[in-house]
């Protein structure tokens, strides 16, 4: 079955703990640890108080959504555990004794306002040595009007059987409407805003929110460093900035905070993602004539959602499917879900954090 959430006035929804569930095809498995997150289970924090820094650890949590989650890629290939991996070589490499341990707190959906609270409540306790915030445009959208799931008797059990899990993918919003209805005004805005910033994350109208995200970064990166860590914000690479080169970028929010806190570091994996698809990227641009396989209509690979809807027309009119490109196998993306990494795009962005990381001396042990 999928994995389980619950409502949640606090965060919107989140996962039930202990779950053994599966991706959206059903596919990977997708483990739930006992603190509700797509991960292995962690050593208990002290039962009061913060823990005390440990020398022989070096730790770095995880925020992020669903491209941090791993959706639809076993956790040993998610870019969590590629960092994980290559950071713990580079430390052997060097004599540094410390053990690398990388938490995943990401949650599938969660805007940054999720991610911060996520960070306040679950990841502070921790006092990790680094906290990694992954950037997409869309993460400015306002946190969604919330409520908790109403309690009653064995409620954990029953949302976990497959008889719940009909309700609330077929029936709920269908045959009954959704305990919180799209007709409420406030949802209906929340709505609004969602698909506007959606469009247009960069609209002067939307400055604003950015302000928002700003100022939550900032403040995280003042009370993580209290504690001996830091902030290490990272850019997104998305599918229609490999098509489109123009578009513009977190990066451009992110840069002037990195260049002012020395607690926060900058890194943009687009550079590294363009040059390895440059190949790909160029057989699809040469191919004049995309189509949407079910309506035969035009439409640019940059704005599917998913590449394998689309054909490419030769000029006799033979229909190719994407997966026929030459260069196919560079792709770093899921043809079927562009808005996600495949295995090889989730090694190639550890890996690249990694070497980012190295490189700006952030791996290296504290002073004494």
């Amino acid at each position: 079955h999928w994995t389980v959430n619950e409502r949640s006035a606090r965060y919107g929804w989140k996962m039930l703990p202990n779950q053994k569930a599966s991706s959206r095809d059903l596919s990977v498995p997708e483990f739930i640890n006992s603190q509700g997150f797509r991960d292995r289970d962690w050593a208990p924090l002290p039962s009061h108080g913060l823990p005390h820094p440990d020398p022989s650890l070096f730790r770095i949590a995880l925020l992020g959504n669903s491209m941090t989650f791993g959706t639809s890629v076993s956790i040993e290939e998610t870019y969590g555990r590629v960092l994980e991996e290559a950071l713990a070589k580079s430390l052997q490499k060097n004599g540094d004794s410390r053990t690398v341990e990388v938490m995943n707190f990401a949650v599938q959906g969660y805007v940054f306002e999720q991610m911060a609270r996520v960070y306040e409540d679950k990841i502070r306790p921790y006092a990790p040595d680094l906290l990694i915030v992954p950037v997409h445009p869309h993460d400015i959208v306002p946190m969604a009007p919330a409520e908790e799931d109403p309690d009653y008797a064995l409620r954990t059990y029953v949302l976990r059987t497959a008889t719940h899990d009909f309700l609330n993918r077929v029936v709920t919003g269908q045959w009954i409407p959704h305990p919180r209805s799209s007709k409420n005004p406030e949802a209906r805005e929340h709505q609004r805003v969602d698909d506007a910033i959606s469009f247009s994350p960069f609209k002067k109208d939307h400055a604003p929110y950015w302000q928002v995200w700003s100022n939550r970064l900032l403040g995280i990166a003042e009370d993580i460093s209290q504690r001996g860590g830091r902030v290490v914000v990272v850019n997104l690479p998305r599918w229609r900035k490999m098509l489109q080169p123009e578009l513009m970028e977190a990066l451009a929010k992110i840069r002037p905070l990195a260049r002012n806190e020395d607690a926060i570091l900058a890194i943009d994996p687009v550079p590294v993602f363009t040059k390895a698809m440059k190949t790909l990227v160029d057989e699809i641009q040469s191919k004049s004539t995309w189509l949407v396989a079910e309506t035969g209509e035009p439409l640019s690979p940059a704005f599917s959602p998913a590449f394998s809807d689309l054909r490419w027309a030769e000029e006799n009119g033979t229909q190719h499917h994407p997966e026929e490109l030459i260069q196919i196998d560079d792709m770093l993306f899921f043809v079927d879900d562009i808005g996600h990494y495949s295995n090889k795009g989730h090694r190639l962005l550890g890996k690249t954090i990694a070497k980012e990381l190295v490189a700006a001396g952030w791996t290296a042990p504290p002073r004494p």
